[in-house]
């Protein structure tokens, strides 16, 4: 069976509890470094390692779903259309949670904090991706940042343009053209040829630090958008799907342990036997819970709640999936109704 086989547009997947897991365990690999302040273990497993895979989930899953969109929509208003109202009023949801939080625990300003120009900053600064606010919200903790998990979204919202420009140029029709692009920027990423981090790294990211961690994720999500352009090809076999997990755990290179993770997701998130209807959430919760949860530990920390990364992990789940709901009910679901009535002009 190939992907071409199935209907990935319906919501009979488990896409939607991927993405939940996958945001839950950034939110559990965190909380071990936001109190020590090092890197997190938990026995002998690297958190900060796992949680790095599940945003490599994230990307590879992204980069097929962006690719669908546009391949179904080729009209660059009604792509952009999309992705703003997918992107921004949530962002903008976060960051009013963040600077409340901020405003009310830490700098314990009440009403006052809506008068404060670095809390405005903030919280417009989810219309450009400028996160650099705030990098001292929470001072006196081993890490002062309001939040850290934001530095993933600047990246895939680029691969967002990336895949735009591909439409317009019509490499995304002549898809052998995209393959032989992709294969070549993996190939210089694998190797981390300096090229990558001179010319084309800051022509894409336009980053002021390098790090090949960044394309790291570009290439998941370059995996994610090959394999909806060749999705006849591509087979979604249980048999397969454990190999590849099993690999991941052999492989040492980050780069294919992250693509080898991706290629199991698609295989649990697609295979029809696999499918768990129970758990098949009607709201998508996974943004809001990756995005809130860094500036609710920092409070819980920030306010002495509790030293101890197991109870902060789960305090933290029980504030953040409610305010995920509200996110999810009344901001980004009725964000996306609009979609259409920007990017076409009404009929009479």
């Amino acid at each position: 069976m190939t992907l071409s086989k199935l209907d990935t547009t319906s919501r009979h997947n488990n896409l939607n509890l991927i993405r939940v897991l996958a945001a839950i365990s950034v939110t559990f690999s965190h909380s071990f470094p936001l109190i020590s302040g090092k890197d997190g273990y938990w026995g002998n497993i690297n958190l900060g390692y796992f949680g790095s895979m599940a945003v490599a989930v994230f990307f590879c899953l992204s980069g097929f779903l962006i690719t669908q969109s546009y391949i179904k929509n080729p009209k660059w208003k009604s792509f952009i259309e999309a992705r703003f109202l997918r992107i921004f009023p949530r962002q903008f949801y976060a960051n009013l949670i963040t600077i409340l939080l901020v405003g009310l625990f830490v700098k314990s300003q009440g009403i006052f904090l809506f008068f404060d120009l670095n809390n405005i900053g903030y919280l417009l600064s989810a219309t450009v991706f400028k996160f650099y606010h705030y990098s001292e919200a929470f001072p006196g903790l081993p890490l002062t940042a309001a939040n850290g998990s934001l530095w993933t979204l600047p990246v895939e919202f680029r691969m967002y343009l990336f895949i735009l420009a591909l439409g317009l140029l019509g490499f995304l029709r002549r898809r052998l053209w995209t393959l032989l692009l992709f294969a070549l920027l993996a190939l210089l990423t694998y190797f981390q040829i300096s090229f990558m981090g001179e010319y084309v790294f800051p022509i894409l990211f336009d980053f002021s630090g390098f790090n090949f961690s960044y394309l790291n994720l570009a290439a998941c999500f370059c995996m994610g958008a090959l394999f909806y352009l060749f999705k006849e090809k591509i087979p979604i076999s249980i048999i397969f799907g454990a190999a590849a997990l099993l690999l991941s755990f052999w492989l040492e290179h980050s780069y294919l342990k992250f693509l080898s993770l991706g290629y199991v997701a698609f295989v649990v998130g697609f295979h029809p036997k696999l499918y768990v209807s129970h758990l098949n959430f009607k709201d998508d919760l996974s943004y809001a819970i990756y995005v809130l949860s860094f500036p609710v530990q920092q409070t819980l920390i920030y306010t002495q709640t509790t030293q101890s990364p197991i109870v902060l992990f789960f305090l933290t789940m029980a504030i953040v999936i409610p305010l995920s709901l509200v996110s999810w009910r009344y901001v980004e679901k009725p964000a996306l109704r609009l979609k259409g009535k920007w990017s076409t002009k009404r009929t009479t």
